[in-house]
């Protein structure tokens, strides 16, 4: 719904500043109701956690100085944008504990932001306990502030001149990593507000006090908090579960009550309070703010005079900006603005769909554009102190496929198998050394990992076939290393050029590993390699199981692409067991052409174990010009000496399959000639000499 107007400009902003004030609050007093005594507690009730819930929020600030105010003025913001959001007919027709949702949610949904110091002791100091080894999970994913803290303390310790500089600087990168922590609790976790809401309740010696009549609703309140910094469609998506698709809304007192209704309002008043009186300079100053992103974040809000929504246009004003990066981060968080009103708007006509005629009660004035207006400041002589000009390096992914991957890169496209199966190789070595620490140490903090089955390998597995369902060819890269998780697949798989190997979360557990006596080298970078593939295939499936799966970050996923630009579709996994399994789509004009005996004459002339090794060049150069693929002949050439066996094979013919190891080279390129080492064994003395499986005398040295 779009075209009220309501203008909110610098001081004429109409913020509410109690609660006599607004407008939910009023409606909450009058709703029609079969109880009017459990609307008259519960306004008290509200009223009550109003109150005592800005003192609270009032902390915030205390452990996170480089974030924006969380404070009352803050809360009472988040109440007047919800107010001006709504339609005066979806007030009205809001039930009391609607509007009681939506005021307590305003004031409730930073609560997993405070921690007191019994807190902190708790997850700090009190070693053993699950909330010590969270915390200490949590450092170990920040190794290098952890360097830098040591590195201050044998300062502070060794050099009485700098002591102060130490101990603040000690002091500051201490209070970064419990602000990282809280923040990151505070956006996952129900947890963090359920304990504050708990303690609300003990307060004021009141066990009701998030009950309206017999309903008990302080579970809602809490998710409603969670919800605004999770995905828009999260909170409906809890609520329903398994149930029918409206199980959003509850029964209370005979009362429809619309839980998820809430959770919209009070994600877009939260992101769109975006204004100077969330950033006052006097705590900036008084804090010393040091990382470049917080003062940027400050700045940004500093920056903004006000803003209105007028039809339906929603603008945000900054006068006297004083640098260029300033304007910059308005442009991008008004664009993260109007992305988050888009979603809600998606959001709103599907819970409207799936309430039906009912869902017309619920409306917000939701703007149809977003957009920034910034002056410069100026100088002595009036003039701008900059000129803005938004450009900035950009990557074009079909010229970066072109350039990277094209006659001087990756001449060969079906050189993505040789990236394929590095990638499986290092996800198996992973695995392999993550249970032998745990081996020798069963609380050794690596990643979790199941153990290997009676029947299960470390190995890889490439066949290759035509699906039967699209008539597809495809080559099928499979192997039983240590998965991926959401994160992975999120931070890493889906990043251009960004490694897991270059992560600190990777040198966290390198570091662990060498402590127990194991070093890990991989020869594999995510990234670059894998959009190779495209080159070769046009659809990528790719199904993970990252361990110990479960339906929370480690869950196992499918995975599907549809060209190097295209969105990655996530889907519940349907990989049994750890690993990972890749699914290549052949596209045109490529084709599937295998050939055993083949692909072994090609071997043996390849490494210049068969004297005719020159003569099949121009077999081999038709073959690749006409497109065909063999992935024996193509990965054979590449990968020597394995740390870990790979079978080939053509679908449903495994009792072909042959094996890649240490032995490939010497038992089947170049075997040894039994009858030729049996005779000169006995021109030597040796009257028998048995031979039973021979090897060449070559240690796993890798790939």
């Amino acid at each position: 719904m779009t075209g009220k107007a309501a203008t909110y400009s610098g001081s004429f902003m109409k913020k509410l500043s109690g609660l006599d004030e607004s407008k939910l609050f009023d409606q909450l007093n009058k709703a029609e109701t079969n109880d009017a005594t459990a609307r008259h507690q519960l306004a008290g009730n509200v009223r009550w956690v109003v109150d005592h819930a800005q003192i609270i929020s009032d902390q915030i600030v205390h452990r996170l100085p480089q974030y924006t105010l969380h404070n009352g003025t803050h809360l009472f913001n988040v109440l007047s944008i919800m107010e001006e959001l709504l339609p005066e007919e979806t007030l009205r027709a809001l039930t009391p504990l609607e509007c009681a949702l939506c005021i307590l949610a305003a004031f409730t949904h930073d609560l997993g932001m405070v921690m007191l110091d019994e807190d902190v002791k708790k997850y700090q100091e009190t070693t053993g306990t699950p909330e010590n080894q969270e915390w200490r999970r949590h450092c170990d994913a920040y190794p290098e502030e952890q360097r830098q803290i040591e590195r201050w303390k044998k300062i502070r310790d060794s050099e009485p001149v700098r002591a102060s500089e130490a101990s603040r600087r000690i002091s500051y990168l201490e209070g970064h990593l419990l602000a990282e922590f809280i923040r990151k609790r505070h956006a996952d976790k129900i947890d963090p507000i359920l304990h504050w809401l708990t303690r609300l309740e003990e307060e004021a010696k009141n066990q009701t006090l998030f009950h309206y009549g017999h309903f008990d609703f302080k579970r809602y309140l809490a998710q409603i908090g969670v919800s605004h910094g999770q995905r828009v469609s999260w909170l409906r998506e809890t609520l329903v579960g398994s149930d029918k698709p409206d199980r959003f809304c509850r029964l209370a007192g005979g009362e429809r009550v619309n839980v998820a209704f809430p959770g919209l309002l009070v994600r877009l008043a939260d992101i769109m309070d975006f204004d100077a009186s969330r950033a006052p300079g006097i705590l900036y100053k008084h804090f010393g703010i040091e990382n470049a992103v917080s003062i940027l974040e400050w700045n940004k809000h500093m920056a903004i005079t006000g803003w209105s929504f007028d039809d339906d246009t929603l603008t945000y004003e900054a006068d006297a900006c004083e640098h260029p990066i300033y304007e910059k981060s308005i442009h991008d968080f008004v664009n993260v603005i109007d992305r988050e009103i888009q979603s809600v708007k998606e959001e709103l006509n599907w819970q409207r769909r799936f309430l039906s005629s009912k869902g017309d009660h619920y409306q917000i004035c939701l703007p149809e554009f977003v957009q920034p207006q910034i002056r410069a400041a100026l100088d002595d002589q009036g003039h701008p102190v900059y000129i803005f000009h938004d450009l900035q390096f950009e990557l074009d992914q079909h010229e970066i496929q072109q350039l990277l991957m094209g006659e001087s890169l990756y001449a060969d496209p079906a050189l993505c198998l040789r990236e394929l199966l590095q990638n499986a190789l290092d996800a198996l070595q992973m695995r392999d050394l993550r249970l032998k620490v745990l081996a020798k140490d069963p609380d050794a903090r690596v990643e979790p990992t199941d153990a290997l089955r009676s029947d299960e390998a470390l190995q890889v597995r490439v066949t290759w076939g035509q699906d039967s369902a699209t008539d597809r060819e495809y080559i099928r890269v499979s192997d039983s290393g240590c998965g991926m998780t959401r994160e992975v697949l999120e931070r890493y798989f889906t990043k251009l050029g960004k490694s897991y190997y270059r992560s600190s979360e990777y040198e966290r557990e390198q570091q662990i590993l060498r402590e127990h006596g194991f070093i890990v080298s991989p020869i594999s970078q995510f990234g670059i390699g894998f959009l190779s593939c495209f080159m070769l295939a046009d659809e990528i499936r790719i199904r993970t199981h990252p361990g110990q799966a479960n339906h929370g970050v480690r869950a196992a996923y499918d995975v599907r692409l549809s060209g190097s630009g295209s969105l990655f579709w996530l889907s519940p996994g349907t990989l049994e067991r750890q690993g990972t399994e890749i699914t290549l789509y052949l596209k045109q004009p490529f084709q599937l052409d295998h050939d055993h005996e083949r692909a072994i004459r090609w071997l043996k002339g390849h490494f210049d174990y068969s004297a005719q090794h020159g003569e099949p060049e121009e077999e081999r150069q038709i073959f690749e010009q006409q497109k065909r693929i063999d992935p024996l002949w193509i990965i054979g050439r590449y990968v020597i000496w394995p740390l870990f066996p790979i079978l080939f094979h053509l679908e449903n013919h495994a009792d072909q399959s042959v094996c890649l190891d240490d032995r490939f080279h010497g038992d089947v390129l170049a075997p040894i000639a039994i009858e030729v080492v049996t005779k000169k064994s006995s021109g030597v003395g040796f009257s028998r000499f048995s031979l039973g499986s021979p090897t060449l005398g070559i240690s796993r040295l890798g790939r």
